[in-house]
């Protein structure tokens, strides 16, 4: 009996030491990005371009951002201005491009890719401690010569994803994800590749977007504007 317990008595120790170790690393990977300091942003504005590797074109676009659920995106291309928004509640865009300068209504799912952008800014690491979303320390792996913590994010979705955390910074680093289409199974990988600091917080400047190991997509935030008043009424449909 007495080895039972001894047994019992062990198990409860280890799960103890993980449970702080998964707390400290990620309350420290939150101190370095300074999640307080970016809390304290009220709006974003944002001037980069979007590499799409399929065309091969650097597109400049503007992302207007406000507190708590507001998002302008302004695509420059082909002389054109596409403009894709969400005020909160509806989301809208106008493409000259299809040879309409119609306001059109988008489905009511666009809301979570409206609210990705904020994700964007964050990086996953700031959701723990959230209702629904669990972490699991998965231990170290190596890319580059550069040593990662690994952990296990099951989101509140039920979807799963690999984090990955530098080792010596604290900083977020990369996401990856099995994503299932129908038959298909496809390697997403978000690599948050160079960094800056605005307002005191670290922000992704280069985010690239990888599918299967081929690079799709790179997102390059070149210019921060914090705190810059935005009206309301730039978010909302005309």
């Amino acid at each position: 009996m007495k080895k039972y317990l001894l047994l019992i008595l062990l198990f409860a120790s280890a799960n103890l030491l993980y449970s702080q170790n998964i707390d400290e690393i990620m309350t420290n990977s939150n101190k370095a990005m300074n999640k307080e300091a970016l809390d304290k942003v009220e709006t974003f504005v944002i001037h980069g371009s979007q590499f799409v590797a399929e065309q091969g074109e650097q597109i400049p676009i503007v992302y207007k951002i406000k507190r708590p659920d507001k998002v302008r995106i302004e695509i420059e291309y082909m002389g054109n201005t596409i403009i894709q928004a969400y005020d909160g509640k509806k989301a809208w865009m106008v493409n000259p491009l299809t040879g309409s300068k119609e306001k059109r209504n988008l489905p009511d799912e666009a809301k979570e890719q409206f609210m990705q952008i904020f994700d964007f800014l964050y990086s996953p690491i700031t959701k723990y401690g959230e209702p629904n979303y669990s972490f699991e320390y998965l231990g170290k792996e190596t890319i580059d010569d550069k040593n990662y913590i690994t952990i296990k994010m099951t989101d509140k979705d039920s979807d799963v994803s690999t984090l990955y955390i530098d080792e010596i910074t604290n900083w977020f680093y990369k996401l990856v994800a099995e994503v299932k289409k129908e038959d298909e199974t496809n390697t997403i990988e978000y690599v948050f590749e160079e960094k800056t600091k605005v307002g005191g917080a670290i922000v992704p400047s280069v985010i690239e977007l990888k599918v299967n190991g081929n690079t799709v997509m790179v997102f390059n935030f070149d210019e921060y504007e914090i705190n810059t008043p935005l009206d309301d009424k730039i978010f909302e449909k005309p």
